[in-house]
């Protein structure tokens, strides 16, 4: 997670803040993330990120966010089932996360989003070497 924590580093240098689960593992994943940013982005918890967390409540957390480039640090299926419905993927499973992998989202200000990049934890490391 180290090396893949630095790849997202670099894929993404200008982010301010770290959303997470307060889950052990999901908390420790965001504390990583942050030590590659030089604690630049700050880490949050919040349980809209949680196993499980309805819609509505992740769709809040994204209304609530006022930093421009966020990093969330969620769990599967809920994080890509979530991220699907938030770019009118619908339910779709041709776009899923491995472990480790990364979306890129750009929130508009018309409240649409769009998915711009997706990023394996393969090319994370590779970035992070």
């Amino acid at each position: 997670m180290k090396q893949i924590a630095r790849g997202l580093e670099i894929a993404l240098p200008k982010a301010t803040a770290i959303y997470t689960s307060p889950l052990l593992r999901a908390v420790q994943t965001a504390l990583w993330v942050s030590k590659a940013y030089r604690s630049r982005a700050a880490v949050n918890t919040t349980d809209a990120l949680a196993p499980g967390a309805s819609r509505k409540d992740f769709l809040a957390l994204i209304a609530s966010i006022k930093d421009r480039r966020v990093i969330l640090v969620g769990h599967e299926p809920t994080l890509s089932d979530n991220l699907r419905a938030l770019v009118g993927l619908g339910r779709s499973k041709s776009v899923e996360l491995k472990k480790g992998g990364c979306y890129g989202v750009r929130l508009n200000a018309d409240g649409t989003a769009v998915l711009e990049w997706m990023l394996p934890p393969r090319i994370l490391r590779k970035l992070g070497e």
